[in-house]
Formats: C-alpha cells, sequence, structure tokens
C-alpha cells in the first residue's frame, strides 16, 4: 500500500467509527440526556431566532449554539439527531487541525523534515487524538468540549504557522482566540498564557553551550554562570528534558525571569496581543460579575491545588503506551542498583529520580491533600459519573487517600519524561543477563528524536495547565482535555530501525510501534465506554422509569 493513502485512509476510519457511535447513540439513546437537556435546548432557541432567550443553568457561552444556527436550514432543522452531527464533524476538524500543528513542528526543525517514517508517524499520532476516549465519546452528543478543543487547536496551529514572523498583532490569531473563548472561559489560559510564555521564551536569546552543566562544575557554580548570562546576555538556560533534573527547571525558572527583566524592550512588544486578549476577557468577567454565565453559586471559583495531582494518573492511564520507554529506562535505573548487579552508569547526565527528590515532593503531595482537598458536592453526588467511583476509593480511608501521593508524583515524572524522548546512553551497559537483555532491546529499537521539548516547554505548559485547573472546585475528566492533547503534540516519536534495509516498507518498520498499542488501548477503552454507556443502564428509585447512564 502506498504510505501517501494512510493519512486520508485513516481519517475516513474516524469519520466511519465516530459515525457509528454517533448512530449507536442517536438510536439507542434519542433524547437528550443529562448536560444536553441544557445547550440542546438553548440551541433550538437560538435555531429559532431567540438569541436573547437564556438557560440560567448554563455557564459557558454560547459559541456552539451560534456555531449550530446554520443547521436550521438544513433538513429537518435544529433536532437532536442533527445538533449531535455537530460534535461528530468537528471531530474530523480535530485530526486535521492536529496533524497540521504536527506537520508545522516537522516544518519548523523541531522534528525530522524529510523523514516519511515522521509522517507517517504524524498522521498516526494525530488519528490517535481522534480517538481520545474524552473526545471520542463526546463525539456523539452535544456538549461543548470538541467545539472548544477545536478552536484552541486552531489558534494553536496559527500561533505556530506565524510565529516566525515579527509580528506586533496577528488578527488571525487574535479572532481564532477569542472564538475560543466563545465556547469556554478557561481557553484564556491556552490562548493568551500560554502563547504568551512560548512568545518569551522565542524572544530571548538561548545558549546552547550553557545548557549543561560543564565537568567539574558545581551547582552554585552553574548557577551564578546561568544568572550572569541571562543578564548579560539575555539567554536563557533549557537543557533538553531528558538532562534535566529539578536543579535545571529552577534555573531555568530563574533564568527566564532574569532575562525577561533585562530584555524588557524586545519582551513587552511581543506580548501586546496577548494582554489585548487578556483585557477583553477581564473586560467580559467585570460586564458579567465573574467568569462563568450561569448557575454561579454551584460554580464559585476557588483554589484547588490537588487538581494538579490528579491529572498524572489521568495521563498515565490513557497514555501508558506513550510512556513505556520511560518506564523502562526507570525498571533497569532501579534493577541496577539492586544488591548484587553492577554499579550505576555514570556515562551521562540523566534526570532520573532521586529518593531524597521523591519522598519530598510525595510528603508535598500527602501535605497538599491534607489541607485543601475539595469535595464538589456535584462529585458524590451523582453515580452516573466515574469520578464518582474514584473519589470513594480515594477517599474510603486515610491509607488510599494519603497512599496515593507517591503515585501522583510518579506518574507526574513518567508523563513529563515522556516529553523528551529517551536516550539509549542513560541506560547501564554492564547489567547481569536479566538487565542487559533489556537494555539491549530498548537500544535495539529506539533512539531519541530530534522533536523532544526542553525544560521551558515545561514550564510553561506547567503554568498554564495549572492556572485552569486550580481554580475549579469540580474534578472533571473533560477538564483534562486540553492540557492532555497540548501535551500529546509534544510527545515525540520514536524511530524504530529497519531490518532490510530501505525498500517500499522501509517507513512502516521505523514507524513508532508504541502508536499502535496507543490505537488499540483507546479503541478498549471507547468500547468499553460506549457499551457501559448504551447498553448498561440502571434506574433510580426517585426517577422511576427513567434509564440512568454511566459516562464520563
Amino acid at each position: 500500500m502506498n504510505i501517501l493513502v494512510l493519512f486520508p485512509l485513516l481519517f475516513f476510519l474516524c469519520t466511519i467509527f465516530a459515525g457509528y457511535w454517533y448512530k449507536l447513540v442517536s438510536a439507542i439513546v434519542p433524547a437528550p440526556y443529562l448536560d444536553e437537556v441544557f445547550h440542546l435546548r438553548q440551541a433550538q432557541a437560538y435555531c429559532d431566532g431567540k438569541l436573547s432567550q437564556w438557560d440560567p443553568k448554563i455557564t459557558t457561552p454560547p459559541g456552539l449554539y451560534v456555531l449550530s444556527i446554520p443547521l436550521r436550514w438544513v433538513g429537518d432543522g435544529c433536532t437532536v439527531y442533527n445538533l449531535r452531527a455537530v460534535n461528530m464533524g468537528l471531530l474530523g476538524a480535530v485530526g486535521i487541525v492536529a496533524h497540521w500543528i504536527l506537520e508545522l513542528r516537522r516544518a519548523n526543525g523541531t522534528t525530522p523534515r524529510n523523514s516519511l517514517t515522521q509522517a507517517l508517524n504524524d498522521a498516526h499520532s494525530a488519528f490517535n487524538i481522534t480517538l481520545f476516549p474524552l473526545l471520542f465519546f463526546f463525539s456523539g452528543l452535544y456538549y461543548t468540549d470538541i467545539a472548544s478543543t477545536l478552536l484552541v487547536l486552531s489558534f494553536y496551529w496559527c500561533y505556530m504557522a506565524e510565529s516566525s514572523k515579527a509580528k506586533l498583532f496577528s488578527p488571525s490569531q487574535i479572532a481564532w482566540a477569542l472564538c475560543s473563548l466563545t465556547i469556554r472561559q478557561t481557553n484564556i489560559f491556552w490562548v493568551a498564557v500560554f502563547p504568551a510564555g512560548l512568545t518569551v521564551i522565542s524572544t530571548l536569546q538561548h545558549s546552547p553551550a550553557g545548557a549543561r552543566r560543564r565537568d567539574s562544575e558545581s551547582l552554585m557554580q552553574l548557577s551564578s554562570r546561568v544568572l550572569k548570562q541571562a543578564w548579560t546576555e539575555g539567554s536563557v538556560y533549557d537543557p533538553p528534558i531528558i538532562e534535566a533534573t529539578l536543579e535545571d527547571y529552577l534555573l531555568t525558572t530563574a533564568s527566564i525571569i532574569v532575562a525577561t527583566l533585562r530584555n524588557l524592550r524586545r519582551v513587552v512588544p511581543a506580548l501586546l496581543q496577548y494582554g489585548f486578549i487578556l483585557g477583553i476577557f477581564a473586560c467580559f468577567v467585570l460586564w458579567n460579575g465573574g467568569v462563568v454565565l450561569g448557575d454561579k453559586s454551584n460554580h464559585v471559583a476557588t483554589i484547588h491545588l490537588p487538581q494538579m495531582l490528579y491529572i498524572w494518573p489521568y495521563f498515565v492511564f490513557f497514555s501508558f503506551p506513550l510512556m513505556l520507554p520511560s518506564a523502562l529506562r526507570l525498571a533497569l535505573h532501579l534493577l541496577s542498583r539492586a544488591p548484587g548487579l553492577s554499579p550505576r552508569s555514570k556515562e551521562a547526565k540523566t534526570n532520573l529520580p532521586r529518593l531524597c527528590i521523591f519522598a519530598a515532593f510525595s510528603a508535598i503531595a500527602a501535605l497538599v491533600i491534607r489541607v485543601n482537598t475539595i469535595v464538589h458536592p456535584f462529585t458524590l453526588a451523582d453515580n452516573r459519573h466515574y469520578m464518582f467511583y474514584v473519589f470513594r476509593i480515594l477517599l474510603r480511608n486515610g491509607f488510599t487517600k494519603y497512599g496515593a501521593a507517591p503515585t501522583y508524583v510518579l506518574c507526574a515524572y513518567l508523563s513529563i519524561n515522556a516529553l523528551g524522548g529517551s536516550e539509549a546512553s542513560e541506560i547501564p551497559r554492564k547489567e547481569e543477563k536479566c538487565v542487559k537483555k533489556g537494555q539491549d532491546i530498548a537500544k535495539q529499537t529506539a533512539t531519541r528524536s530530534d522533536g523532544s521539548c526542553n525544560a521551558s516547554f515545561v514550564i510553561v505548559w506547567l503554568a498554564s495547565t495549572a492556572l485552569s485547573l486550580v481554580t475549579a472546585p469540580l474534578v472533571e475528566p473533560r477538564y483534562f482535555i486540553i492540557p492532555w492533547v497540548v501535551w500529546r503534540l509534544h510527545v515525540p516519536a520514536y524511530r524504530f530501525a529497519a531490518t532490510s534495509g530501505r525498500n517500499p516498507t522501509h517507513a512502516l518498520q521505523e514507524h513508532d510501534h508504541r502508536l499502535w498499542l496507543e490505537t488499540l488501548w483507546f479503541f478498549a477503552i471507547n468500547a468499553a465506554t460506549g457499551y457501559m454507556f448504551l447498553y448498561r443502564g440502571f434506574s433510580w428509585p426517585q426517577e422511576p422509569g427513567n434509564i440512568q447512564r454511566f459516562m464520563w
């Protein structure tokens, strides 16, 4: 098969799968379900021209409803069936824009440019993003998540396409940003704060020679050199993730702050358009008297730090296939320290977790759990959502509640490390047979990709993610969709060595095999959650005759 036809084939399959799911949902659950009751009713009011009518239970802006108005002139008009089809179509658009972003990363030099293998990896990754269970599930219902994701990705694509152009104001970026805010208010962090952070990094100079600690250089000497260069040269200390330790992240943050203060005349003009977007959003908040539009009593902003703990098991659960190299490297590292096996390799600087740092972060996580755990009334009042059962387990006793702290830290390490790829040189070379075998497999199957990220990206992404989550008292898996999609777009692919030289199947032999496992895993989750939603309904005693269904 010609590899060039795989991209349209994959998206044809995406349309087929999404269409099949949409048909099943519409046949078995024809009436509006749960939040659809509010969204569909509001969309139908807009279709009828009643633009001043507003349901006070709806918290998000009316962008999706405006987008659906043209359906009034199509077929039966704005029926439940037709309105649900909007998200089915938008899901394919998410995949297309995700593929454009991956292509731009390659064209901009952050991934290999002329590799057919990488092009295939890009298409497969974009396809997998459309299969992401939280997106795929809601492609059969009328919710705002897919439209929100699409508009944020469209903004990010526009930002990347124009990143090499010196523009103080980009009308296209501003337009996409404002459109995304008509769907969901928290998108402000992804269309203003996130690009502003990336713009600061790109505006400042990078010092490749200063990105690594020199031989025999102490941490104090490194810190002094980095901060001096940041002030005198405006350079950012920005090591690759695969080598970055906690100290490196702190130094990167400090160097960004110092270099920014030293170069305000260059940085401030580059941030004007994001300040403009923030200003418009601030005006909306003042006019509205708050961030949410309706149901304000149940959506009061508050500091909820455990959100930044819950997100990591979420990432690992859905994306463990992409974390297998990091997990293998960590396992080999632990085996190399076991009694009877050879000592640790000292050939290269690594970011493998140190016990003292791991214990300290686990203690901090436990403290956050102790003083800031918030259980929203909705969480334990509705057994139709999977989070109800997750929190019942977490809150069962102190052991499960606080014992989860090390798990959060480990999952965070694996998630962040996945952005950096892996280097075979970091795997111990002189182990006993069991370790040697695993090392050989890792060395022969994968090498670090040029598409890996640096510490500065992690800092900006973490800051944007935290700002979008920690003010929400409700733990909702859908809130993690955009952080996951942005993270997923930056996970580098691995090139697997072909065994028979260049031939018509060479690109497939070098294809990142983790992507196939990710595809199968997403299919399995979608099949399981789809089955539970459609065929495992139950009834509440207080609502006899009404079928309740499990969903995210």
